[in-house]
């Protein structure tokens, strides 16, 4: 019997952990649900509040998709929670992160650009490995839960039969890009089947 976490009350850290035990174990369901990208980013907005405001970043959204679409809202939360955390800890002062939200016709595009530190070419292979550490920049070693961020990011979008690609240089910037297939709306499912069945 699966017990109910309530992960609104924990750190990034403890929720990256988590999910990767739950991962590995195969524990982990994907729920389709109606979500709306800007309800999402800004519960992203208060939970990074002080991190923002501490590194003064702008954050840059732009969202160009429906304002309702079927995925799985916890998982999708988690991935652009990492990913935008990520951005801003290595980012400079008064920087500027960039969250770009679509529809394809492959699904739901997600792009998150920084303008900060950026991967060594020769580290990038390594990045969606548990606990790895970079060390291409200063800050990196002060980071809570570094090394485990974008491999959560990873087992998440695979998962959810995504895929994700990323562009990095040292010193100038990265940009993160994920693609998940939209999900089936489960509640039509649902009355589809009874209507199946009727005489």
């Amino acid at each position: 019997m699966r017990c109910y976490i309530n992960r609104d009350a924990m750190t990034l850290f403890d929720k990256n952990i988590i999910t990767i035990a739950e991962i590995e174990s195969g524990m982990l369901d994907i729920v389709s649900s109606k979500i709306n990208f800007l309800d999402i980013l800004l519960k992203i907005k208060e939970e990074l509040y002080y991190l923002l405001m501490h590194k003064k970043t702008n954050l840059q959204i732009k969202i160009e998709c429906r304002d309702f679409i079927y995925q799985d809202r916890e998982k999708l939360y988690l991935i652009l929670l990492n990913l935008i955390s990520n951005a801003v800890e290595f980012s400079p002062l008064d920087s500027k992160v960039i969250v770009n939200i679509s529809e394809t016709k492959e699904g739901i595009k997600l792009v998150v650009k920084d303008f900060g530190e950026g991967i060594d070419i020769v580290e990038q292979e390594n990045i969606f490995k548990q606990f790895y550490q970079a060390h291409s920049g200063m800050n990196r070693a002060h980071v809570e839960g570094q090394g485990l961020g974008l491999s959560v990011v990873d087992g998440l979008i695979e998962l959810l039969g995504g895929k994700m690609e990323f562009e990095s240089k040292l010193l100038d910037y990265s940009i993160f890009e994920v693609t998940l297939p939209k999900l089936f709306n489960s509640e039509d499912n649902f009355f589809d089947d009874i209507a199946f069945y009727q005489v």
